[in-house]
């Protein structure tokens, strides 16, 4: 079968960070299955074990960290941080993570209606349910403000030999950021 692996119509987030993280190969796709299989044998596999063997942040992670900094809670960011690099998350992994899922937030605050959002963001129908809330609880301001910084974060990841400190500065950043007020107002 030749068809893309986006094409598929299995949307557990387990499957969905695989084919993320496969680029949408069918080759590379098979070789993290296998990884993965090597790695959980007779378990149910779940997203947390597919984020494990490949080094990336789940998006509970994902979720919290982003949670934390919208609330401005910039401790519980680098908790959460910490927790992920124990777990093997590289910083430039879990910083994209960020990226992906603002982006995602964003997405979802233009395209509310469910017709309009199918296709544009990659989760299963549940995770578009909590990503469609959180969406609809931040300002929109605030998740641009989030995503270009956190994208600037991202940029000066692939320079430094110093990725902790650089993600750490990062997000206590993105937590304190004042929230832009209208020029209106």
């Amino acid at each position: 079968d030749h068809r893309d692996l986006h094409s598929f119509p299995t949307r557990r987030s387990s499957d969905l960070l695989v084919v993320r993280e496969s680029g949408g190969s069918v080759r590379d796709a098979l070789s993290l299955c296998d990884q993965l299989i090597s790695y959980v044998g007779d378990a149910t596999m779940t997203e947390r074990h597919v984020a494990e063997v490949l080094g990336v942040a789940d998006r509970a992670l994902t979720r919290t960290l982003v949670r934390a900094l919208a609330a401005g809670q910039a401790g519980e960011a680098l908790a959460a941080v910490d927790a992920g690099i124990e777990r093997g998350v590289d910083e430039v992994q879990l910083a994209r993570a960020i990226v992906r899922y603002l982006r995602d937030l964003s997405v979802l605050q233009v395209a509310p209606e469910a017709s309009a959002r199918r296709g544009l963001v990659d989760a299963s129908e549940e995770e578009l349910a909590e990503l469609s809330a959180e969406a609809a609880a931040l300002e929109r301001s605030r998740v641009t403000q989030m995503f270009e910084r956190m994208l600037r974060c991202c940029d000066e990841l692939g320079k430094t030999l110093q990725p902790r400190l650089v993600l750490d500065c990062a997000l206590i950043d993105v937590a304190t950021i004042e929230p832009l007020v209208p020029l209106g107002d």
